[in-house]
């Protein structure tokens, strides 16, 4: 029996991303009221056309399909090497195969659609099999995956890429889907705000991670990846998120009783003061290029989640396994690359927090629990004693910003704590459009969507 196009098209996904081809397979996609056939233009193509809202639209050329993608292209010129591409819509799928052919490999190239009708129909109807099988094409599709969104763009467009960053808009698609655009260049905005503050941490950091990248090396050829260790960890039940802010004194008790029944994942300020508890996380995620080693005394046998960027003595003398995540640094996804696998993506939201709670969220765990994700100056203090201190000191909190808090009406916080707040809020509401996932969030923390 011939093989179908959407089957040769799913079976060249597989190569990259199994996950997201079983979500297809397994019909785990929400449909929309877009209606969606095929035409053929008068040079002899293939066209989609589209009903929304009672307007037709044709996606892309309707007498002479061919030469307007060539002009397309055209006006999109040469793509850098590493550059981070973003094309919203794949329509009848021409322009992803001009810009696919007409653009180097190492490219990351994103392919976002607000309509999972018209994606499945791509999927059905357009043989994409070579150029997916060829390179990793990440698809963000609005009702199957489209909580994606911002962790991709957070993992893609860094300091390194950001001059090369191209976004391109397919034909039709702001009068079709208008909304869904919209919101996605509020996000845009929205992080580009936090990217100041990115910016000057990894500024201030640079002269650090290009060592911390070269020595982590054998360390991320020889150590596993994220989406290895959620094939181990059964997600069934709730996963707790222990981050240092200085609620995280008042839950000691909850966290002790919690221990060997939910799984526990610690940002690395949080693991002296839990293990001076005698509370062993099953596992501490860390970032930072220049954390204190002191912080982490005796936590050299637990397993580390890690970016590529993190301090490289505190890798080295690590004994415990080793778990990297691809962070926007190149070198590190070449060495993948190029043994055809894929250093997956976990979510750089500024704050090691914000990658556990993404991390928790890409392992299946529909329930997590914060704690200590004060994101704010709870009793005037910046962190939890024990943390950097025995007894972490008082500050003037006056000239800093208020937010609503869950047990007080505002609470003191700091403008970058503010964008992560924002972060977690847009994160959460997107992983709840995608299906059930509930946060619980411990006492003395900020309100949460």
């Amino acid at each position: 029996m011939k093989e179908t196009i959407f089957e040769k098209n799913l079976k060249a996904m597989e190569k990259w991303y199994p996950d997201f081809a079983d979500l297809i397979r397994q019909k785990k996609y929400k449909e929309d009221d877009t209606k969606v056939w095929t035409e053929q233009s008068q040079d002899g193509e293939v066209i989609f056309c589209i009903e929304r809202e009672g307007k037709k639209l044709y996606l892309g050329g309707k007498r002479n399909a061919k030469k307007s993608v060539e002009l397309w292209q055209e006006r999109l010129g040469k793509i850098h090497k590493y550059a981070p591409v973003f094309l919203f819509g794949i329509g009848s799928g021409a322009y992803l195969k001009s810009m696919i052919q007409n653009s180097p490999k190492e490219a990351n190239i994103v392919v976002c659609e607000p309509s999972v009708m018209i994606f499945l129909t791509a999927l059905k109807e357009i043989d994409l099999s070579k150029e997916i099988q060829d390179r990793p094409i990440a698809f963000i599709v609005e009702g199957l995956n489209g909580t994606e969104f911002i962790p991709v763009m957070q993992a893609l467009l860094t300091l390194e890429t950001l001059e090369f960053f191209v976004e391109e808009v397919h034909p039709n698609y702001k009068i079709a889907f208008p909304e869904q655009l919209r919101e996605q260049i509020k996000q845009l905005t929205r992080y580009s705000d936090g990217f100041f503050v990115s910016f000057h941490t990894r500024r201030l950091l640079q002269e650090h991670a290009a060592q911390n990248v070269l020595y982590n090396l054998p360390h991320v050829a020889e150590g596993y990846h994220t989406m290895q260790l959620s094939k181990v960890i059964p997600y069934k039940g709730a996963a707790v998120l222990v981050s240092a802010g200085p609620s995280l004194n008042k839950n000691i008790e909850e966290l002790r009783r919690a221990k060997n029944h939910l799984f526990l994942i610690a940002v690395d300020t949080a693991v002296k003061p839990l293990l001076k508890q005698g509370i062993v996380p099953d596992v501490f995620i860390t970032l930072d290029g220049r954390k204190p080693l002191d912080l982490l005394e005796g936590a050299q046998y637990l397993p580390v989640v890690s970016n590529t960027v993190a301090r490289y003595e505190l890798l080295d003398r690590q004994k415990g396994k080793k778990i990297f995540f691809f962070d926007g640094y190149q070198l590190p996804q070449e060495l993948y690359f190029q043994n055809g696998k894929v250093l997956p993506r976990v979510a750089i939201g500024g704050s090691v927090a914000c990658s556990g709670f993404s991390l928790l969220y890409k392992m299946g765990f529909e329930t997590v629990i914060l704690v200590g994700q004060d994101l704010a100056y709870t009793d005037n203090k910046s962190h939890a004693d024990g943390t950097f201190q025995e007894k972490m000191p008082q500050e003037n909190t006056e000239h800093m910003i208020r937010v609503r808090g869950n047990y007080q009406d505002t609470v003191p916080t700091l403008t970058n704590l503010k964008i992560y707040l924002d972060w977690f809020e847009d994160y959460i509401k997107g992983a709840k459009e995608r299906g059930n996932f509930r946060v619980i969030n411990a006492p003395e923390t900020l309100l949460l969507s």
